[in-house]
């Protein structure tokens, strides 16, 4: 039977849902939260909405945080509802992000039985695009040769003791989870990189082309920035590279090596991530 709200004061897992006028999207994900084989306590940190959202949290969630207006970062959202968790384990979800089956925080949770492991997220390869088949241990080194690879708060978990001592922080526009994940690895800890635990991220794309690209190139300018700041930072990366990812900076896939180049959301990419490095982010 569904858990439900209340019966989680024991949860292993508390699990932060970011979420702005999504009230659909928000209970579809108290859903599959609900029906996971790991009971969970579920913080729901809303930023303003003006539809049915923050009612859909109050009637379903454990516990709802609101921000005012207009004062929404990554990193403030994400502090809100771990003040608050009450659990050992953290996890964010963002609410248009869904889980692939009942057991993904189960499958998430069995990372932490090694005592290194400060972080879990998902991914298929490892930052050098080789295939994985088993949780990945990313170390601090491997983190600084590849710095725009790695770490997602829109499905992820994270040891509440690796919060306490690294609050997201709340200055920057967008990954505040990088930061964080060099932050634990800086202290001798390890990010664990699961390929169980995908979730979609076609939302990122599904906004057009256009928003697509400003992402992509404020990504790229903050974790420049981030980089120089705190690692070693960036590899240059020039015209000739763009042309060189464009032209063969991909795996064929079930499509043709023409529809990859000719795919526009693809290449506004690369041009973002190329503009990105170019132009900084002041912190």
């Amino acid at each position: 039977m569904p858990q439900q709200p209340g019966d989680t004061a024991a949860a292993p897992v508390s699990v932060i849902v970011r979420t702005f006028n999504s009230a659909d999207g928000l209970r579809e994900r108290i859903e599959e939260l609900r029906r996971q084989t790991v009971a969970c306590e579920i913080v729901v940190v809303d930023s303003g909405s003006t539809d049915q959202t923050v009612a859909v949290a109050r009637e379903r969630a454990d516990q709802v945080v609101t921000l005012p207006p207009g004062t929404y970062t990554p990193g403030r959202a994400l502090n809100a509802g771990a003040a608050i968790a009450t659990a050992p384990i953290h996890a964010a979800l963002s609410s248009h992000c869904a889980l692939p089956d009942d057991g993904w925080l189960d499958r998430a949770l069995r990372n932490f039985a090694a005592p290194e492991v400060w972080a879990v997220g998902g991914s298929s390869k490892d930052p050098y695009g080789r295939p994985i088949a088993t949780p990945w241990l990313q170390t601090l080194a491997e983190a600084g040769t590849a710095p725009d690879w790695g770490f997602s708060n829109h499905a992820s978990c994270w040891r509440a003791e690796a919060w306490r001592a690294h609050p997201f922080d709340e200055r920057l526009p967008t990954t505040e989870d990088r930061l964080f994940s060099w932050q634990i690895l800086q202290d001798g800890h390890r990010v664990a990189f699961d390929p169980a635990l995908l979730v979609d991220m076609s939302h990122r794309w599904k906004q057009g082309t256009i928003n697509y690209y400003r992402r992509t190139r404020l990504e790229e300018a903050v974790i420049t920035a981030m980089a120089q700041a705190t690692m070693n930072g960036m590899a240059p990366y020039s015209a000739k590279d763009l042309v060189r990812d464009w032209w063969s900076g991909f795996s064929t896939d079930d499509h043709s090596r023409w529809f990859h180049r000719a795919n526009p959301r693809r290449a506004l990419g690369l041009l973002g991530k190329y503009q990105g490095r170019r132009r900084p982010y002041v912190l």
